[in-house]
């Protein structure tokens, strides 16, 4: 699967605080602004900005309860996320600090850091419970299996 995740930019509300129309843009456009204007020697943490400037850009608006789009720009600057095997390796018991160096051994052009593996988890599990919690999913596995259980 490859994707490209989107973000709103801009929302505005009309006079009964609901929101009429909205700006949505790639959550890799803009770029990073150095405001505090640190150096790599002055900088306390070793981070990188994913942001690359990408021109991705969707206008939505309501009219009745009617959501109408227009693409203002298609494009983006970058190749889509890849699978990442997220849930293969995750499966296997690795944790997200050995899932992300894997992915970076794999192909260094990845712009995951780890907030995109810790989502990544997120999307697994939502997606594994189906609506249900934790404990509903619990019971609907053990009473699918030959185990024997009670509760109250």
């Amino acid at each position: 699967t490859q994707r490209y995740a989107i973000t709103i930019k801009r929302s505005r509300s009309d006079i009964n605080d609901e929101i009429k129309n909205m700006t949505l843009g790639c959550n890799r456009s803009g770029y990073y602004r150095n405001r505090l204007n640190l150096t790599e020697n002055s900088r306390h943490r070793q981070t990188s900005s994913k942001l690359l400037n990408c021109l991705f850009k969707l206008f939505a608006s309501r009219c009745n309860n009617t959501w109408s789009f227009e693409v203002r720009n298609s494009e983006h600057n970058y190749q889509p996320s890849k699978d990442m095997s997220v849930n293969r390796m995750a499966a296997a018991g690795s944790c997200p600090h050995q899932i992300l160096s894997t992915i970076h051994l794999n192909d260094l052009s990845l712009m995951a850091i780890s907030k995109t593996i810790y989502n990544e988890l997120y999307s697994i599990r939502q997606e594994r419970l189906d609506s249900r919690t934790p404990i509903q999913a619990l019971l609907n596995e053990l009473q699918g299996s030959d185990f024997e259980f009670e509760y109250q």
